[in-house]
């Protein structure tokens, strides 16, 4: 196996070396996923991780498993395949999800069963998001799998993908309770940390909203002003345009030229994008 930075690493050692430079504990990263001896079993390259174990614990290290070439069996690759086409999909025609579920359902494999699970039942609370008591039911049996308790989240300080959007998603259906703390807990990621670059502007404008809606205009404008920063910063395009709207809103229209020219070239983008998926469909 290899990364970037070299050639025949071990991912073990990989994993064991950045767990050790953020000091985390074993017993911290392998909640849910795997039992501290068969960690020590991958540190020592004695087995593998099976690859959906894998991206969950580079999730929680917070650096994208995609930085690795890795090796990995034809079935853990398709899973992962399939599951890529289910959130694809997702977008553009969530009537067929429930289909392609049920074949991925049938992918059955040794090892991360329980991630697969976990993600099954997070896409079939997201499909049945209208009924709010039958997607917690699915949210909340899909954080058992990986021993997640949302009420105590100040006791687990590393989240991989799924764990944090069900913490999100939850939180939705409960009125965002627990807002802050999930701002903050991205806020507090490192800035080339994969889960801040996926949630940070989402949840800086749901959180932005929020505030505004108490009446703090300032401090909305604050934590817009903060996601902004962050996006020139990592040069990311996602959810920047309604970041930059709901800015433009707080402030008149006080948009700097910078962020004026950011904004219409994203719709220009978007424009583009739609008129490819029109051409697509006929």
């Amino acid at each position: 196996m290899t990364n970037s930075s070299g050639y025949n690493q071990n991912i073990g050692e990989i994993i064991e070396r950045e767990r050790e430079r953020q000091k985390i504990s074993v017993k911290e990263l392998c909640r849910g996923l795997c039992n501290v001896s068969t960690y020590t079993r991958y540190k020592y390259s004695q087995i593998t991780p099976d690859l959906l174990t894998l991206t969950a614990l580079c999730d929680r290290l917070g650096f994208n498993i995609d930085d690795m070439y890795i090796a990995c069996s034809e079935k853990e690759y398709l899973i992962v395949k399939k599951r890529t086409e289910i959130i694809y999909t997702a977008k553009i025609d969530s009537s067929k999800v429930s289909e392609l579920l049920d074949h991925y359902s049938n992918m059955r494999i040794k090892r991360g069963q329980a991630l697969c699970n976990q993600f099954i039942l997070l896409c079939k609370g997201v499909l049945n998001i209208n009924d709010s008591s039958t997607a917690t039911n699915y949210f909340k049996k899909a954080t058992v799998l990986t021993n997640l308790d949302i009420n105590n989240i100040s006791n687990l300080s590393r989240l991989h993908d799924l764990e944090l959007e069900l913490w999100i998603r939850l939180d939705e259906l409960n009125g965002f309770q627990q807002l802050t703390q999930i701002y903050d807990y991205i806020y507090n990621l490192n800035d080339n940390n994969i889960l801040k670059k996926k949630y940070f502007g989402y949840i800086s404008y749901v959180f932005a909203n929020k505030v505004y809606e108490s009446n703090n205009k300032e401090e909305a404008l604050q934590i817009l002003t903060k996601a902004i920063e962050y996006k020139r910063k990592i040069f990311q395009l996602k959810h920047f345009d309604i970041i930059l709207e709901f800015k433009k809103k707080l402030s008149g229209n006080n948009l700097s030229s910078s962020e004026k020219h950011i904004l219409n070239t994203i719709e220009s983008i978007n424009t583009i994008n739609n008129e490819v998926f029109n051409i697509l469909d006929e």
